[in-house]
């Protein structure tokens, strides 16, 4: 078997395109099941290696399938550490800002899985990179802010998965002071979307984020920033008195876990997106279920 893998891995280096959509499509396929992504771990890095050379690719149908495969792999806790090594996270986010990979959606999922890991939200934080710090997570939330206002009513919503990022972020303190940071208005746009006119998915990671800041506020020293706008709070406490801004239990399928899985929300600790999701269904399987 391990033979096998081994040539499969050589075909997604081969120069004729037909064998190469072949391969990657074997291996996306592949992916679509543990039991298949079990196979591939013992050629992981080889395998992981060849497939981020070709989400760039022109062949779009090539690109699509390789980063379908990597977000399956992705939520395979041992897979996600090795994709650290390849800086997977600084790689998406340069494709992203380049536009030199259409695939959007995908690209957004494979950052939400690796940042259901503390040193995954670290990458996209840029942490301890003076001059650089915070950047990536700046990048992604003008995408978040911007798409609500410019997405067509039904028109596909690729940047909803942002939610998920922010709520995976901002269990880490840097993530949630760049969410509070005074002037930016992020805190605003994020609370303007909790109403039942943004989708589920969107209303999930907002309200996952606030609930972070909110949890972390006296121990980070920014309650004050919260509580000093009243529109924020009356959007945030309107669920409250019986309002309908933030997803129902059905909605939610399940509440915010942490990356071991272990954390509810009533423990007091912030919370990241649901990493537990199963590839299994064929269909690349973002960290927040969706």
């Amino acid at each position: 078997m391990l033979s096998d893998t081994q040539d499969l891995v050589g075909f997604l280096t081969d120069k004729r395109p037909e064998v190469l959509k072949t391969a990657v499509d074997i291996v996306s396929g592949l992916t679509a099941s543990q039991e298949g992504i079990n196979q591939l771990k013992g050629v992981q890095v080889q395998l992981l290696g060849a497939l981020l050379r070709l989400v760039p690719d022109e062949a779009k149908e090539v690109s699509k399938a390789a980063l379908t495969a990597l977000v399956n792999m992705s939520q395979d806790p041992d897979i996600s550490k090795c994709l650290q090594q390849f800086n997977v996270v600084s790689r998406t986010m340069e494709y992203i800002r380049e536009k030199s990979c259409p695939h959007i959606e995908l690209l957004l999922m494979l950052l939400v899985n690796m940042t259901v890991s503390e040193q995954g939200s670290e990458d996209l934080l840029q942490i301890n990179k003076p001059g650089m710090e915070g950047l990536h997570m700046a990048l992604l939330l003008h995408m978040f802010v911007k798409s609500a206002v410019t997405l067509l009513p039904g028109q596909p919503d690729p940047y909803e998965h942002i939610g998920a990022l922010l709520t995976n972020t901002t269990r880490l303190e840097a993530g949630r002071k760049l969410l509070l940071q005074p002037g930016r208005g992020f805190l605003q746009a994020l609370a303007a979307q909790l109403g039942p006119s943004s989708s589920v998915a969107r209303r999930r990671g907002c309200s996952g984020a606030l609930r972070n800041c909110c949890i972390s506020a006296e121990a980070d020293g920014t309650l004050e920033l919260l509580v000093s706008d009243e529109l924020v709070l009356a959007r945030i406490l309107e669920p409250l008195g019986g309002g309908s801004s933030l997803p129902t239990a059905a909605e939610r399928g399940s509440t915010p876990a942490a990356a071991n899985g272990s954390s509810s929300p009533g423990n007091g600790k912030p919370a990241a997106a649901n990493g537990s999701s199963s590839p299994g269904n064929g269909k690349p399987a973002a960290a927040n279920g969706s």
